[in-house]
């Protein structure tokens, strides 16, 4: 489990399917994924979508342990507090800093819309009952194995985006996600201007079911281009 995997993967797929070309939507950890796919094989690529798409981890981890400490300060929580201390001096080359940072962020509800649409509550609750929600396979053991193996543990790519075609680059993200700062948004916003970058009002993390047919409007537009 390392980035190479995933390279040779895509490939993988663009040989069986006789690819030369595709569009590519990196939602969340996929983000740091096709934006290096994008870099190593720009001939392969006619689009990549970055959505909720990690750009720098480390921005995004200090930004989190930022927000749960005003939190944790205003309630008193002295306890949480320490934890928060404890994280901000612990090593953040650890799949157990990534885990914790994002364990604080899911318990303050930095992933889920506070005030959803009715569409969004719909597509939700007929997910939660679905058969593909409970066959869902998830290997928990990921993160650990992916950081023993790849050597790029803590990354900011945001140097890369800046090189790369940004014609052909679109992201979206939710206004309501929590674990990304004002900055970062900035940050996206202007490299890639109000055209090409979308932020998604009642829609978190998972914007793509929160504000979907907003999402899919977007893309297809964008990937028709």
């Amino acid at each position: 489990m390392t980035y190479e995997e995933a390279f040779n993967d895509l490939n993988g797929i663009y040989e069986k399917y006789h690819l030369k070309k595709a569009s590519l939507i990196g939602f969340s950890f996929g983000g740091l994924v096709t934006i290096q796919y994008a870099k190593r094989y720009p001939q392969h690529i006619n689009s990549i979508v970055l959505t909720s798409a990690l750009i720098s981890q480390q921005q995004t981890y200090d930004h989190i342990l930022n927000e749960v400490k005003k939190i944790y300060t205003l309630r008193g929580d002295a306890e949480q507090l320490k934890v928060v201390s404890k994280l901000e001096k612990a090593d953040k080359n650890t799949a157990e800093y990534r885990k914790e940072c994002f364990n604080l962020a899911s318990e303050n509800g930095f992933f889920k819309v506070q005030d959803p649409t009715a569409e969004g509550q719909g597509i939700w609750k007929a997910y939660n009952a679905s058969d593909f929600f409970k066959n869902d396979i998830r290997n928990k053991n990921a993160p650990s194995v992916f950081y023993q193996n790849e050597p790029f543990k803590n990354i900011d790519l945001t140097p890369v985006l800046k090189v790369l075609n940004n014609k052909k680059i679109y992201a979206l993200y939710g206004k309501q996600d929590g674990i990304f700062s004002p900055l970062q948004i900035k940050t996206l916003r202007t490299l890639y201007g109000d055209r090409n970058f979308k932020y998604l009002d009642k829609a978190s993390h998972y914007l793509f079911a929160d504000q979907q047919k907003e999402f899919l409007d977007n893309v297809t537009n964008w990937v028709r281009e």
